[in-house]
């Protein structure tokens, strides 16, 4: 599939998956892992939030996701508020959407 002119892709794959992130304090990360069968090294990943997870009140994070080795995934979610101030992450377990995209 091509648009425009651009890269044509060649394989598109796509996985539900349960993510439980620990609680994250200010000014920290934690990464977790899903299996994603056929998922390559070096291939772009899209992820897609639930509004729960996404929206944790009196935090700021960012989440991106990358498959790390072969067939696994690999999602960092940061609290990246404030040291002072700002609230512990702490969200409940939540479905992800991953489509990993072989250009």
């Amino acid at each position: 599939i091509g648009a425009g002119g651009g890269s044509a892709i060649l394989k598109h794959l796509t996985s539900l998956a349960p993510v439980d992130f620990p609680a994250i304090t200010p000014q920290t990360c934690s990464v977790t892992t899903t299996a994603v069968t056929q998922a390559a090294v070096g291939v772009s990943v899209v992820i897609g939030l639930l509004d729960a997870l996404a929206t944790t009140p009196s935090v700021t994070t960012t989440f991106n996701a990358w498959v790390s080795s072969a067939d696994t995934v690999s999602i960092r979610m940061c609290n990246v508020g404030p040291s002072v101030g700002c609230s512990t992450a702490d969200p409940a377990m939540s479905n992800v959407r991953f489509d990993i995209w072989q250009h």
